[in-house]
């Protein structure tokens, strides 16, 4: 019975982490793939603060990153929810299709109350991920994804200044040598501009897998709250039993506490 209960508790937080991780694994192929057709229209690019446009393909700031995703993400959670919730019920109800609204309206509150919020903050307050994104971010792209080269790379092209300090960055400066990445005839680095794009593509791809860790680090907090908040809730559905099943229940009662 405890391990029953044990299950039921951590089932519908395992499937989320899983969906969880999965959402973010193809957002980052998505964004990626995005930047990298896009940034090659960097040479283009005749002032600065044009550049801001590969800020928002990182931030995933086009129709499917950002409308379609979420909305799929919530849905399969939901769905996922529902369905967990949906067996638990079922395990000590007889009548569980009478409780098929109330499971529903609890399993819903708690990812519009909880889990909604935390999403939109996330997107629309930069530092809010920071604590994550500047600690087990950073640490991921400087252990798996060579980030120290990679920003050294990029610093070639447009040296620090006005903030720009390795990883720690959310915008590109708006003053730089900006002719290092647009005139192809720069001789004082022997890149070319297949390779000025590779850097400029690669610490990009950093900064949204740093980002995107300390964004899916709030999702999972938010997500198992809520998650725990509804399978409380349904745990709490009343359940109406026939004489039959009382009967049963009954005699489980008296032949548990005889063994105790």
């Amino acid at each position: 019975m405890i391990i029953k209960e044990l299950m039921n508790g951590l089932l519908p937080n395992a499937l989320f982490i899983l969906i969880t991780i999965g959402y973010f694994i193809l957002k980052y192929i998505t964004v990626s793939a995005y930047l990298e057709k896009s940034v090659k229209d960097v040479k283009d690019v005749k002032d600065v603060k044009d550049l801001s446009y590969l800020n928002k393909i990182r931030d995933g700031e086009n129709t499917i990153v950002l409308i379609l995703f979420p909305i799929l993400y919530l849905g399969v959670v939901f769905i996922t929810s529902l369905i967990v919730n949906f067996g638990i019920n079922a395990d000590k109800c007889e009548n569980v299709f009478g409780n098929l609204f109330k499971i529903s309206l609890y399993v819903f509150i708690p990812l519009v109350t909880i889990l909604f919020p935390i999403m939109c903050l996330v997107y629309k307050i930069k530092g809010f991920k920071a604590p994550f994104s500047n600690t087990s971010g950073l640490l991921y792209c400087v252990m798996f994804k060579n980030a120290t080269a990679v920003v050294d790379k990029f610093n070639k092209l447009f040296p620090p200044s006005g903030g720009l300090n390795g990883l720690n960055v959310n915008d590109l400066p708006e003053t730089g040598a900006i002719d290092n990445l647009l005139d192809t005839t720069d001789g004082s680095s022997g890149d070319n501009d297949e390779s000025k794009d590779e850097d400029i593509l690669n610490f990009y791809k950093i900064l949204i897998a740093r980002d995107m860790i300390g964004e899916m680090w709030w999702y999972l907090l938010a997500g198992i709250l809520a998650s725990v908040v509804s399978i409380s809730l349904v745990s709490d559905i009343r359940c109406k039993y026939t004489e039959k099943k009382v009967k049963e229940t009954e005699e489980e009662y008296f032949e548990l506490m005889g063994r105790s």
